[in-house]
């Protein structure tokens, strides 16, 4: 069932060097080639969450959030998501929720 819409499904890397981003990369156009629909880049030096959606083909970049917000991403809407958590900092207190 490769590249078929039926297997969408969302992933995850994280990543905080020059040499992994270009790793991030390859993954990437991977991830499109068999169409997952979603990606999630996680920076926790820099404490940045970046949410990708494959749309024909190309990833767009949907949101970036950054510190310690808590965040609503795609495709996970429903969930409050503490990004203190990500950067296993649980010392920092989680702010609004933001879109």
């Amino acid at each position: 069932m490769r590249g078929s819409q039926s297997t969408r499904c969302s992933s995850c890397a994280v990543c905080s060097s020059a040499r992994c981003s270009c790793r991030c990369a390859r993954k990437l156009a991977i991830y499109a080639r068999e169409c997952v629909a979603h990606t999630w880049l996680i920076d926790p030096l820099a404490r940045l969450l970046e949410v990708l959606r494959l749309e024909g083909g190309r990833w767009s970049l949907l949101a970036a959030h950054a510190g310690n917000d808590v965040v609503r991403a795609e495709p996970f809407v429903e969930i409050d998501l503490e990004l203190h958590l990500l950067w296993d900092d649980p010392a920092d207190s989680p702010q609004t929720p933001t879109t």
